[in-house]
């Protein structure tokens, strides 16, 4: 799939599939975004990602974006990556929560400056684009407590389906499934 080019609030922002090169910058972002709107909803533990990217972390970003049944896309913004998307419909790879046929939205992450402006949404929109005709749904969780992010997905036309727990950092934490059949 190509690029995309959106108009948001503030400068262009293109949306691409990401590449093996983007990891640093990819890390960067969702370290970012994961402090900013999960504090004081995650244990600190859960948040504390180091400044180095690790070496596993790129080898995570070089798999999914080589394999075919998971991407990720990019938002690039003022030469940088400002977001990204991570999907997965890997039979038997998805979460328990994804429906069968589905695919799983494992994250949106926008650096917390650039918010509001469309980006996520721009992300969501080329990620239900680019998903295979025999995938019949999207499935994802978000913290109960993220209040923001439940709006975004249920403005999306995602409803809630359950709930399930994780643990992080040994906390016992409970998500919201939400699912948006196609």
């Amino acid at each position: 799939m190509g690029r995309r080019r959106y108009e948001f609030v503030s400068p262009a922002v293109t949306i691409r599939r990401a590449d093996p090169s983007d990891a640093d910058c990819i890390y960067q972002v969702m370290r970012q975004s994961r402090r900013d709107a999960f504090s004081g909803l995650l244990p600190q533990t859960a948040l504390d990602w180091g400044a180095e990217v690790p070496h596993a972390f790129r080898e995570f970003v070089r798999d999914t974006v080589a394999h075919e049944e998971s991407a990720m896309w990019v938002a690039v913004g003022d030469g940088t990556v400002v977001g990204v998307a991570e999907l997965d419909w890997q039979e038997g790879a998805t979460a328990d929560f994804v429906e069968e046929a589905a695919a799983e939205l494992r994250s949106i992450h926008v650096s917390p400056p650039r918010r509001r402006e469309g980006i996520g949404s721009g992300l969501l929109d080329e990620a239900l684009g680019a998903l295979p005709s025999d995938v019949t749904g999207l499935s994802l969780c978000v913290l109960a407590e993220n209040d923001r992010a439940r709006a975004f997905y249920e403005r999306r036309g995602f409803e809630r389906t359950g709930t399930t727990t994780t643990t992080h950092a040994g906390e016992t934490i409970t998500e919201v499934v939400y699912h948006r059949p196609f």
